[in-house]
């Protein structure tokens, strides 16, 4: 189990390894990640929305468009509540 939720760091590291053992152990962290953040911070919190934009990365990575999708359209939608419409990501 993992004692911090905030600290995506080490799970970069799962993320961005090219081995697909390791995409599934990332994915299983990020799952975990998410539902102890969304439990303790609550689902619009940013570190939970950065751990949904992670794990949709990941279910992409994995082939799993049809999980990602979702995960990136709540992240934006989260982010267009608080941002506005209008702010650009660069």
């Amino acid at each position: 189990m993992l004692t911090t939720f905030s600290d995506n760091s080490s799970m970069w590291v799962y993320f961005n390894v090219p081995e697909a053992r390791y995409l599934t152990e990332a994915i299983q962290l990020y799952e975990q990640a998410r539902d102890g953040q969304v439990k303790l911070l609550g689902a619009t919190h940013p570190n939970t929305l950065m751990t949904l934009n992670n794990l949709a990365g990941a279910y992409t990575l994995a082939g799993r468009h049809s999980d990602a999708i979702p995960l990136y359209e709540q992240v934006r939608d989260a982010e267009v509540r608080v941002l506005g419409p209008t702010i650009r990501s660069f």
